[in-house]
């Protein structure tokens, strides 16, 4: 009986692989590109990310590198990379060398 049951649930979980790698999040069914694991589309919303005061940011135990916040209480983005944070605002209003 339990082989029976295991077969099925197999399968499925193989077809769940095979189908679960790209997510498209829009209102017109279309697919997601093949090159992103995530294709948000709209012609009228934005996309918000996580919302946090400096504490819970640099609480944030192990972040990944390009973790990507608000932060509330210096009110802008910022990212992780290097192991250190990064205000994106700071960054875009340094000049690139040339």
């Amino acid at each position: 009986m339990k082989r029976i049951f295991l077969l099925p649930f197999a399968c499925f979980l193989l077809v769940q692989k095979i189908y679960a790698q790209s997510v498209a999040i829009n209102t017109d069914g279309t697919t997601a590109h093949s090159s992103a694991i995530l294709d948000i589309k709209s012609t009228n919303k934005g996309l918000l990310v996580p919302r946090m005061t400096s504490t819970e940011r640099t609480a944030i135990t192990s972040p990944a590198q390009g973790l990507f916040v608000f932060d509330l209480t210096t009110n802008s983005f910022w990212y992780y990379n290097e192991n250190t944070w990064n205000n994106l605002a700071q960054q875009a209003s340094v000049p690139s060398a040339v």
